[in-house]
């Protein structure tokens, strides 16, 4: 289970973004609408807390690891 974790943490939230930008553009919502940087942007803040979770998720492992924990 800790590997199909530590993978959606890896590549999930960057395919997630690229996914969210491309039904964004489809729908004709350009860089040039102020609701398009809205979206973006939330999506930047997403992906920086799963990335923060992440983090914390392999310490946890590695600290399980070493029997710290």
């Amino acid at each position: 289970m800790s590997k199909l974790n530590l993978n959606l943490f890896k590549y999930g939230a960057f395919i997630h973004v690229i996914f969210f930008i491309m039904l964004l553009v489809y729908i004709d919502i350009g860089p040039k609408t102020p609701i398009f940087w809205a979206f973006l942007l939330n999506q930047i803040v997403f992906t920086y807390f799963v990335c923060v979770r992440a983090i914390a998720f392999g310490i946890s492992k590695t600290l399980m690891i070493f029997n710290l924990l």
